[in-house]
């Protein structure tokens, strides 16, 4: 199969990972579990994306604001090298 994708102009590489799917696919659980209870709370509603992200081999959460509360939470059920934070401020704009 490699020298396949080598003929058809393809370079095949290998990209260790540090948690098997089954790994981030249990951070992830856990984390929305963690999330679920803080759904009633303000710290709740500066989340915008929650999921496994494959290429960082964790899970991405992406919120509004920077909530130290969020992330205190989902560290207490997941290693920090899992957890890949963005914080998108974007407001939505209507013409």
């Amino acid at each position: 199969m490699t020298d396949a994708a080598r003929r058809a102009g393809f370079v095949p590489f290998v990209r260790g990972v540090r948690y098997s799917e089954a790994e981030v696919e249990s951070f992830r659980r856990a984390g929305e579990a963690a999330l679920a209870r803080m759904r009633p709370t303000p710290a709740h509603d500066v989340l915008r994306v929650y999921g496994p992200d494959a290429e960082a081999n964790g899970v991405r959460l992406t919120i509004s604001e920077a909530n130290a509360t969020v992330v205190a939470d989902l560290l207490t059920v997941m290693p920090a090298d899992v957890l890949e934070i963005e914080v998108n401020d974007i407001r939505a704009v209507t013409l």
